[in-house]
């Protein structure tokens, strides 16, 4: 949607649209994860710990899992933020302490080894917060795991729809549906992990990169570049 939107604002002048790229090594070590059948629903959430990040209504997801669905499920945060104290006070007196965890603020191997234990990733941004281009979201679909966020991560979610179960914007009980189906319907699960497997390429292709698109758009507007300026794709 942005970009059909910068396309017409241009009026006949050349745009090229590029993205982040990630090391493929990183992530070379995370195979498809098989169906939680069986074993409790692993959920993760990672980023900043305020209330527009949507992590009450995570929380509220998770708890209706465990009293209204029987759902065996742990939940664990990654970060830091604002509203740290007061999700830490709110599991506690939900009586939830054996079933999430604030880890705080996880380095890179760190969150790497989240992603790995986790089942999915949600990505509960709320409608009051401008997101960017979410990068855990990239990085749940880099590890071949599910994805759970809304349209309030746009534009991230047109590239990695495929992964996504696209639960409504601000609607806490519908990041609960989504869970609840991935933890009950296999199908739902395995077509999801697919998905993450055809949307990944993208992040590691340098030809969606700064330069090379740069490179490109230069050439397209009539600046000749020097012999090897240009990256050249995979």
């Amino acid at each position: 949607m942005v970009a059909a939107q910068i396309h017409a604002l241009s009026v006949g002048t050349p745009v090229r649209i590029f993205r982040g790229l990630w090391v493929r090594s990183d992530f070379e070590g995370f195979e498809a994860p098989a169906p939680p059948s069986g074993k409790p629903l692993h959920i993760l959430f990672a980023g900043r710990l305020e209330g527009n990040k949507g992590i009450f209504d995570l929380l509220n997801a998770v708890e209706w899992l465990l009293r209204e669905r029987s759902t065996p499920s742990l939940l664990e945060f990654c970060g830091t933020g604002s509203a740290e104290k007061q999700l830490a006070t709110l599991v506690r007196d939900l009586g939830l302490c054996e079933v999430v965890t604030l880890r705080g603020h996880c380095n890179r191997l760190a969150l790497l080894d989240r992603l790995s234990w986790a089942d999915v990733v949600v990505v509960p941004t709320r409608s009051d917060f401008l997101e960017g281009y979410n990068k855990v979201a990239v990085e749940g679909v880099l590890a071949r795991r599910p994805v759970i966020s809304s349209s309030a991560i746009e534009p991230v979610l047109s590239d990695i729809r495929p992964a996504v179960m696209v639960a409504k914007v601000d609607d806490w009980t519908s990041y609960a549906e989504a869970l609840f189906a991935l933890s009950q319907d296999e199908e739902v699960f395995r077509a999801k992990v697919e998905g993450a497997g055809l949307v990944r390429e993208q992040f590691f292709d340098s030809r969606w990169g700064w330069h090379f698109q740069a490179s490109r758009l230069l050439e397209e507007l009539g600046f000749k570049l020097a012999s090897g300026d240009r990256l050249q794709g995979k």
